[in-house]
């Protein structure tokens, strides 16, 4: 049984919107790098991200437990993560 394939047309305005410049946020799992040396982990992670005419917008750093701060804070205690005391100082 033989498959016979149709060609479809497709519109300027399809080709247009496949073909827009898109936008893009980066999320980064950070936790189970806490600790590594962070110029370093840095200078990875913004090697692509800073090449001229990358789509990217924004980059999210994902650090969470819920109840502490990943910051320093009057109001919430510190995350206890040895790793991430390393990157706070």
């Amino acid at each position: 049984m033989a498959t016979t394939l149709q060609t479809v047309s497709l519109s300027t305005k399809h080709h247009d919107a496949v073909n827009r410049q898109r936008r893009i946020v980066v999320q980064y799992d950070a936790w189970g790098q806490l600790g590594l040396d962070f110029q370093q982990w840095l200078n990875y992670r913004f090697n692509y991200i800073d090449d001229p005419g990358s789509p990217i917008d924004s980059v999210w750093w994902d650090i969470m437990a819920l109840g502490y701060a990943t910051y320093s804070s009057k109001v919430l205690e510190a995350i206890p993560q040895a790793g991430l005391n390393k990157w706070r100082e």
